[in-house]
């Protein structure tokens, strides 16, 4: 559960410093900076709602970037689960296990 609340909060400073990003080098609304955020981090590429000078430009690759970290980092943590408790098996019980791969 803590996972999912540290990525789910995350996703929400993410999409809050894209739009703010947006909004303040580009003079953006907020809703055209959330739109250009969800459409850069989801690797949509729908269309520019606001005309990107060199500056945006440079934050949305950035952007960009962050995202693919963010993506990279949620399917880090899906896939790691599962394997740490098939990994332990039937030690689980074993304490070595428990601080090689916690909860």
């Amino acid at each position: 559960m803590k996972n999912v609340l540290t990525s789910l909060l995350l996703l929400v400073a993410l999409l809050l410093f894209g739009t703010a990003g947006y909004m303040l080098l580009e003079g953006s609304s907020f809703t055209d900076g959330l739109f250009m955020t969800v459409i850069t981090i989801a690797s949509v590429g729908y269309n520019e709602s606001v005309p990107l000078d060199t500056t945006g430009r440079y934050f949305t690759m950035g952007l960009i970037l962050l995202g693919m970290g963010f993506m990279f980092y949620i399917v880090s943590r899906i896939s790691r689960r599962p394997s740490s408790k098939a990994a332990c098996g039937k030690h689980s019980g074993d304490t070595r296990c428990r601080k090689r791969w916690p909860d």
